[in-house]
């Protein structure tokens, strides 16, 4: 999926879709690089067009938990950095070779100014954004770790096979024996497979 196509579900007209996509270059990057390094200056949003990332938090200790996966025709980046002191909350990196598009914040926040259908395609975006993080929030607080497995499975069909156990672990809160032993219970039990 190209990033026009993808604006398209925003419902922005192609000049306009053109106009925004013209914000962005491209850039290649290999596997396990890292793309934006926790508490460094971020000013720049992103669109995956191949490959797989994943936004990741790393406490003093060095323990890492994962955030978010961005996989082919998603776009993300660091809003509370744009928004605030510049400085990403968290690190990217590239589970696969990788080839995003980025584009400067500032400069797509300027078209919020050129034209109201990219006000209202940013605003779609944050709502977007606001929904999945307030679903994530609630799995993390009420959810045992077999159903927020479940859940990542349900949400990221089609990233589940790349992205390696120990991310996932870490994406739903537990050891990656603790992992092992879910899948394991699954396995025997179909019925409780998705």
């Amino acid at each position: 999926m190209t990033l026009e196509d993808n604006l398209a579900a925003f419902g922005l007209p192609t000049d306009l879709r053109r106009r925004f996509a013209s914000l962005f270059t491209p850039k290649g990057y290999d596997a396990g690089e890292v793309i934006v390094h926790q508490g460094t200056p971020i000013q720049h949003f992103y669109f995956v067009s191949r490959g797989l990332i994943r936004f990741f938090y790393t406490r003093d200790d060095g323990r890492e938990f994962n955030k978010s996966f961005l996989g082919e025709g998603s776009m993300g980046g660091a809003l509370s950095a744009y928004l605030g002191d510049g400085i990403a909350p968290f690190g990217i990196q590239a589970l696969e070779p990788t080839r995003l598009w980025s584009a400067p914040y500032a400069h797509l926040a300027a078209l919020y100014d050129e034209d109201r259908r990219f006000e209202r395609m940013g605003r779609q975006w944050v709502e977007r954004l606001a929904v999945k993080k307030e679903r994530r929030e609630r799995a993390l607080l009420e959810q045992d770790a077999t159903t927020r497995y479940l859940h990542f499975l349900a949400e990221y069909p089609q990233l589940a096979q790349r992205i390696p156990l120990y991310h996932i672990a870490r994406y739903i809160g537990v050891t990656e024996v603790s992992l092992s032993r879910i899948r394991a219970r699954l396995a025997r039990s179909p019925s409780s497979a998705c």
